[in-house]
């Protein structure tokens, strides 16, 4: 089987390009299969669990995998502690590339109110119990370090996707991760926040950092990435936005968060907070601002990922950007890689899903492409709950 090749700094270098993992895959694309729909239910531990390959297969993907084109048919499990609204790119990713493939998709996790270290670990480890073919998993805590190891000691094929806060493992393991460079993700939304701050005759106050909690690296990075491009602005342009670390309560819905927005707008005044940055739902600050007598644009706000409140949001003139990590194919690519590594031995990279900022320069053609991703995602049935 290949080795990976050494980066210049010595360690080991498992990223991909997109041309490279096009050119080894050589799989037929999705266009014209005959797809069945998926449901959800509960396991009998109270951990959620939703088939996303239905009953039904396709009848090119089976006829490949009969004539050994796709090989035999596998089972993949996405686990995750967080099910929530962000989930959705995912599993309509994950659903497309196993039906591709004939193979099956299953996710198992818990609603993201119900998150901690402790439910992260149980989820993944029920996940792993089930003796799926891969096991995908964003790495969040440093516990799974334990039931990850025992995964691959099963013969269990261990990706990460989303969210990798245990680097030094998935490089000691060769675990391929699949996602976007948080840090410079945020980075790059700091000057579109910036300049709509500046548009709104700001060039002082606060810029709230919201997290739903504390202690998961990936979305602090997110906010550290954007918090040091704040700063380095500041210094070239002479302005004094500072920045506050905010958890916004966000993790147990909107309403807290509204409540929590509004009681921070109170405490600072009318004009103390000079933007914000939302790691959720928009829809946990978007009807705080405007109870409070903001107009769209006054505050702006600079968030992640593309959900339809982030959407409106952006076409209303409430957030003036959002930063896009393609997260469909943090679904859809650990399945082709996992193909890959099972019937063509190539073993699977780091795959850079991207983190383009999304403005309403661009809204238009960005939201089109959710609304087919949101369409499908009826027509599969799937279960956010």
């Amino acid at each position: 089987m290949e080795r990976a090749s050494e980066a210049p700094d010595g360690r080991e270098d498992r990223r991909t390009s997109r041309r490279r993992f096009l050119e080894a895959a050589g799989l037929v694309g999705i266009g014209g299969l005959a797809l069945s729909a998926c449901g959800g239910g509960d396991d009998d531990t109270g951990v959620s669990t939703a088939n996303a390959s239905g009953s039904g297969t396709s009848t090119a993907a089976a006829s490949g995998a009969a004539a050994g084109l796709l090989g035999e048919p596998k089972k993949v499990i996405w686990a995750l502690a967080a099910i929530a609204p962000w989930n959705l790119q995912l599993d309509v990713g994950f659903t497309e590339a196993t039906r591709t493939l004939g193979w099956e998709y299953q996710k198992v996790g818990v609603p993201i109110a119900q998150y901690s270290a402790e439910s992260v670990v149980n989820v993944v480890s029920r996940a792993a119990a089930a003796r799926p073919d891969v096991l995908v998993t964003p790495a969040w805590v440093p516990g799974l370090e334990k039931v990850v190891r025992k995964a691959q000691d099963d013969g269990i094929l261990v990706m990460f996707n989303n969210a990798n806060n245990l680097p030094e493992l998935s490089n000691e393991l060769g675990i391929a991760f699949i996602g976007a460079d948080e840090y410079e993700g945020g980075k790059a939304l700091a000057p579109v926040l910036f300049e709509a701050m500046r548009r709104a005759g700001k060039s002082d106050g606060v810029v709230l950092g919201g997290l739903p909690f504390p202690g998961n690296d990936n979305v602090e990075m997110r906010l550290e990435g954007a918090r040091d491009g704040l700063m380095e602005l500041n210094r070239l342009h002479g302005t004094n936005f500072e920045y506050e670390r905010f958890i916004d309560g966000s993790a147990r819905g909107n309403a807290p968060a509204q409540t929590a927005y509004r009681a921070k707008l109170r405490q600072l005044g009318d004009d103390g907070v000079a933007g914000i940055l939302s790691i959720s739902d928009v829809n946990g600050v978007i009807p705080a601002l405007r109870s409070s007598g903001v107009e769209p644009g006054e505050i702006p706000i600079g968030t992640w990922d593309l959900l339809e409140s982030t959407i409106t949001g952006i076409e209303q003139g409430w957030v003036a950007g959002t930063v896009n990590a393609q997260p469909y194919q943090q679904g859809y690519i650990p399945v082709m890689l996992a193909w890959q590594e099972f019937e063509r031995g190539q073993t699977p990279r780091d795959y850079d899903s991207g983190g383009a900022i999304v403005t309403q320069a661009t809204i238009a053609a960005t939201a089109r492409a959710e609304a087919i991703i949101r369409d499908k995602a009826k027509e599969y049935d799937i279960k956010l709950t």
